[in-house]
């Protein structure tokens, strides 16, 4: 199962609004890429967090995993469907959305860093409240959210 991280600025989309960005990344990912299951996992942080240019910014990161032995010519027909999906849908600026294909081996490195953060002893917990976190909020908001430390 591929992973696609979502990273957006609290207040920036209405849950009905990640709902609908959800179904039309698992769509597009499903038409250009492949029928692999695809979780989508949001982290939404605090208005203000991000800055550009020395400026307060709307960035958006999108992560989207894909298979190692991905072309460049596919990779790069990725970043631009969901770019474009973005700019049409939400008048969302390439200037503020970072978007990202990445291989499977990347992202388990990613992963598995973020976990090696963690003291080995507080890492059971921290997974279960992640995981709650996320079964939570896809029964009270429809979507998997996962927490942000600030």
């Amino acid at each position: 199962m591929k992973r696609i991280n979502c990273i957006v600025q609290e207040h920036q989309f209405s849950s009905s609004e990640i709902k609908a960005i959800e179904a039309s990344f698992k769509a597009l990912y499903k038409t250009h890429y492949s029928d692999e299951k695809l979780t989508v996992l949001w982290m939404i942080f605090p208005k203000g967090s991000a800055f550009a240019e020395r400026k307060a910014s709307n960035g958006t990161i999108i992560l989207i995993e894909v298979e190692d032995d991905i072309d460049k010519v596919k990779r790069e027909e990725l970043m631009q469907v969901y770019s474009q999906f973005l700019i049409e849908n939400y008048s969302i600026s390439p200037l503020d959305t970072v978007i990202t294909v990445a291989n499977t081996s990347w992202v388990d490195r990613f992963f598995a860093a973020q976990q090696k953060r963690i003291h080995p002893m507080y890492r059971p917990w921290i997974t279960l409240k992640t995981i709650y976190t996320a079964i939570t909020s896809k029964m009270t908001h429809g979507f998997l959210r996962l927490r942000i430390k600030y």
